[in-house]
């Protein structure tokens, strides 16, 4: 995957990627995904991916992959089938327990596990 090196804000040193549209499953399956700067996808392979994007705007920025109806999709994919390639259609189909847990305030470096990612699948989220 080509990659480079850029000042960042602040002028930290920020790294730029082309990110996949799709995974190399391989057998694996998702294991958890990892919250920092864009979404990092964890197989049961023991291999680290940036979450496949189809366009550029769900993969910039501090909360890249975690927000927005197709990143959120994707994750639901992904979570059946690793090397699933995600159809911006899909978006509609998400759980909505697993919508409600991607639009919480997650911290840097946050991990949900896949058994938090299938428990949220089939919960209804809360009503206050």
């Amino acid at each position: 995957m080509p990659v480079l090196r850029t000042s960042g804000e602040g002028g930290k040193p920020a790294w730029r990627f082309y990110a996949p549209l799709s995974l190399p499953a391989g057998g694996a399956e998702l294991a958890s995904a990892v919250l920092h700067h864009t979404v990092w996808i964890t197989p049961s392979d023991g291999h680290v991916h940036p979450a496949p994007c189809t366009r550029p705007s769900t993969c910039s920025g501090a909360t890249a992959g975690v927000t927005g109806p197709a990143s959120r999709g994707r994750r639901r994919a992904l979570l059946d089938d690793l090397d699933a390639t995600m159809n911006l259609r899909e978006h509609r189909k998400v759980p909505k327990g697993l919508t409600a847990l991607f639009n919480e305030e997650h911290k840097r470096g946050s991990e949900l596990a896949r058994s938090t990612l299938l428990h949220a699948r089939m919960t209804l989220p809360r009503t206050h």
